[in-house]
This record gives C-alpha cells, sequence and structure tokens, in this order.
C-alpha cells in the first residue's frame, strides 16, 4: 500500500512515493491496472495519457518513455483506488478559500493568489511547492494539480 500525504504535496509539489519524471510503467508496476479509469493519448495512440486511482489523476508525457508530468487531485468520480491513498487530511472539496487559506496558513504553507485565467477566471492559489488550489464560480476548492512541462522533465 503506498500513502500519500497532501502536506507534503502542498509543499514540495511531489508525490513521495512516485515523482514527477516517474515512468507510467514503474507506477503500473507499483499500483497495478486500473480498468476503466485509464485515457489514452488519442483515438491513434493508445498508450495512456492519464490513470486515475481514488481521487488522484496522474498524468503522462507523449515521449517514448512516458514519464509522470502532473499529478491532479479532483472532487468528483473517485476511481478505485487500488494500492494507492492520498491522505487529504482537511482539504476535502467544496471547502471555500477563506477556509483553505486558513488550513494553508495554519500548517505553515506559504502561498500566493491570483486570478486564472485558464480556468475561466476562477480564483488560485499557488502553494510554496508550485501546486495549483483551484476554486469553483461559487468559490468552493474545485481540484488540486501539479503540471511541468516537458522540458522540464528533460533536465
Amino acid at each position: 500500500m503506498f500513502k500519500e500525504d497532501i502536506l507534503a504535496f502542498l509543499r514540495s509539489g511531489q508525490l513521495s512515493n512516485f515523482p514527477m519524471g516517474t515512468e507510467f510503467k514503474a507506477i503500473l508496476n507499483e499500483l497495478g491496472e486500473n480498468r476503466g479509469w485509464t485515457l489514452p493519448i488519442s483515438r491513434k495512440d493508445k498508450r495512456p495519457a492519464l490513470i486515475k486511482y481514488g481521487q488522484v489523476e496522474f498524468y503522462f508525457t507523449a515521449s517514448e518513455f512516458q514519464k509522470l508530468s502532473g499529478v491532479q487531485i479532483t472532487y468528483t468520480s473517485k476511481a478505485d483506488s487500488r494500492l494507492f491513498i492520498l491522505d487529504c487530511g482537511e482539504l476535502k472539496g467544496d471547502l471555500d478559500c477563506d477556509v483553505v487559506k486558513s488550513y494553508l496558513t495554519d500548517n505553515k504553507i506559504a502561498f500566493t493568489e491570483a486570478i486564472s485565467s485558464d480556468e475561466k477566471d476562477s480564483l488560485l492559489l499557488t502553494t510554496e511547492g508550485q501546486v495549483d488550489l483551484i476554486f469553483s464560480d461559487s468559490n468552493g476548492l474545485e481540484k488540486i494539480g501539479r503540471f511541468l512541462k516537458v522540458e522540464d522533465l528533460i533536465r
């Protein structure tokens, strides 16, 4: 069983067991296939673009050696968690921004606040680990994630 802590992810931007750049095959070997929760890169390219365990989505590059390039935590449609557990603490989703800011401050996690143009002008908090917390129009926590550019994985 692999367990991750949301606070560690918010601070570092990495999962301790599966850091950014981990190859898809390594994750699949550890967690197993999650049928019905894997999406291909495209109709032609059947390699996985993402695979979901519990509420965590793992995103992979389209390169030959598919590498973990993004992690997103969603609060809708939870998948079979298999051997993976994310301890979200008090970040259970649909919390308003002020509650989340207090949670981050209480846990000594630095963050900045902005408006996200990518998410239809949604409120966005970005932690010291470069993890984005995105809030819906109704101000509820919608998703948490970090994505790297492919060139960042090459370094």
